[in-house]
């Protein structure tokens, strides 16, 4: 699973691999020991008018934001102890739910394993978004939320260069060792329909191609300028591709405003797990695929302050600029960055609402416009057909469902926190904001079982 790529599992990082400290304000622990300290310095009676006292206090339910963002109550272990046994039951109630209810609902005729089996993704996918944002409510958000930054909080320089490095010794070595065939893996899917735009045929049109035209135009450039063979420019193409997403891996996971002392091992973890795409040898699998979203939407969300006329106007063109990129590069990815740039713009407190509503309805004019364009050239037709029930898998409660599924549970919760206890506009919820649309794409296309294929690339 890797489609939804660092917004959710980036998260779920940034959340596990931080020790927390629990501070409860009012907790039974603060009031004991304020009657051990009435009892050893005023006495009985001095303790019975502190309690008669403490009785009459209004009781408050939530503190104030601002005392809320010094609270760290920000580990689900302990929340999940809080909660009692129901929780365990509502899991399992929501997994069962997730896998039986669907089979009940009719499915479209397509080419996929769900229309054998008779399961309905749409509807899983639904019944998922539903018992994540009700256990979210319910739980509280599990008090995962704001934390204040301490100590040097950003990547070391030369982790880009090793990791620059290891992508180019790696992409060397599957092309001195399958390079020569001219087709590997997934590169034989790309390398035949680049000879077919190679001899004039026009794509999504003449043939299918289920990603953005960059991926086949790119190497089809190369191969004029340079003169290469069309699998040499297309292995090229390849290498480039993966060596710009690891820049772009590299600068997502340092701009991400979220305090963690541990973003090397955030970075290590994402970077180790999309490294094994190399051996695809596929530029659909790349990471520049799966990170320039990532750091588009965060640029987005840091240009979202100025609020002068010619800043917004600068703001909205830069943000039709980065959905035609990501239209070229894979369709499903533009979706998702226009539906967290619109999410941004109208969760913006530090904004007045009425330059809100101004943005984003010029961004949703702009986004509609972009999108009409591209269906008119056939771009989405892929997408279309997925959404259609096309190349879906049944949602089993496999291992690699099941983390991911924990990884979209905790931005649930850190959403929720977000949005009802006004936390400050950190960017890190810009990158749940784009990873709920990716939630078709990483529950419908997710093998349950295997962490090779689709269903680990469709988790980031």
């Amino acid at each position: 699973m890797l489609s939804g790529f660092p917004h959710t599992l980036l998260i779920f990082l940034l959340h596990i691999t931080e020790p927390h400290n629990l501070r409860r304000i009012g907790s039974p622990g603060r009031v004991t020991n304020c009657v051990t300290s009435l009892a050893s310095n005023r006495g009985v009676a001095s303790i019975q008018r502190s309690v008669v006292s403490f009785a009459r206090m209004k009781p408050i339910a939530d503190p104030s934001p601002s005392i809320q963002t010094q609270v760290k109550l920000a580990n689900p272990v302990a929340g999940l102890r809080m909660t009692g046994r129901w929780f365990v039951s509502y899991v399992l109630i929501a997994l069962a739910a997730i896998s039986y209810l669907p089979k009940l609902f009719p499915t479209s005729l397509s080419a996929s394993d769900s229309y054998l089996f008779g399961y309905n993704n749409r509807v899983g996918i639904m019944l998922f978004l539903f018992f994540v944002a009700v256990g979210a409510i319910l739980t509280r958000g599990f008090g995962i939320g704001a934390r204040t930054a301490s100590g040097d909080l950003r990547l070391p320089r030369a982790m880009l260069a090793w990791s620059l490095a290891l992508v180019a010794f790696c992409c060397a070595v599957m092309y001195f060792v399958a390079g020569r065939y001219n087709g590997f893996g997934e590169s034989f899917y790309l390398v035949d329909r680049i000879w077919l735009l190679h001899i004039g045929r026009v794509p999504y049109r003449d043939f299918e191609f289920a990603y953005g035209p960059a991926q086949l135009y790119g190497p089809l450039i190369l191969h004029k300028i340079l003169h290469l063979g069309i699998p040499q420019s297309y292995y090229l193409f390849w290498a480039l591709s993966d060596l710009f997403g690891t820049y772009f891996l590299f600068k997502a996971v340092d701009a991400i405003d979220f305090p963690s002392a541990r973003k090397p091992w955030i970075f290590a973890l994402l970077f180790g797990a999309g490294l094994f795409a190399i051996i695809r040898m596929g530029t659909n699998y790349t990471f520049l695929r799966y990170a320039l979203p990532v750091y588009f939407v965060l640029g987005i969300h840091r240009r979202l302050r100025d609020l002068r006329a010619v800043s917004i106007l600068m703001d909205v063109l830069l943000s039709i600029a980065f959905c035609g990129i990501l239209i070229l590069l894979s369709p499903e990815m533009a979706v998702a960055f226009a539906f967290a740039a619109l999410c941004i713009c109208v969760f913006r407190r530090d904004v007045p609402l009425p330059k809100r509503a101004i943005i984003a309805g010029t961004l949703t004019i702009a986004f509609a416009l972009t999108f009409i364009v591209a269906l008119k050239l056939r771009v989405l037709d892929a997408i279309l057909a997925d959404g259609g029930g096309a190349i879906s898998f049944p949602i089993v409660p496999g291992p690699t469902i099941l983390v991911y599924f924990a990884a979209v549970f905790i931005c649930g919760c850190y959403l929720y926190r977000s949005l009802f206890d006004r936390y400050s506009d950190d960017n890190t919820r810009a990158l749940v904001f784009f990873s709920i649309p990716m939630v078709a794409a990483a529950s419908a296309d997710a093998i349950p079982v295997t962490s090779s294929g689709t269903d680990w690339r469709h988790s980031w």
